[in-house]
């Protein structure tokens, strides 16, 4: 896990929603039976988290942001 990637591109975002971010990371790593938590499931834990929000450096870092099957639209 890039712990440098994943601060620029939640810049911006409140402690609660780090929080809810690594939760969710952690389910989506349970619900696919691993034990590892990998980059992908927090990249798909931050699109569900700050689902809906401004985030103005999300294209500048790769992530996908209101495109069609990103899960932001």
């Amino acid at each position: 896990v890039d712990l440098r990637y994943l601060a620029k591109i939640t810049e911006g975002a409140t402690g609660a929603d780090i929080k809810a971010i690594c939760t969710e990371a952690g389910y989506n790593a349970l619900r696919a039976n691993r034990l590892r938590v990998t980059q992908k499931d927090f990249i798909n834990a931050i699109n569900k988290v700050l689902k809906g929000r401004y985030r103005p450096y999300a294209n500048l870092y790769g992530l996908p942001y209101g495109k069609k099957g990103s899960g932001m639209m």
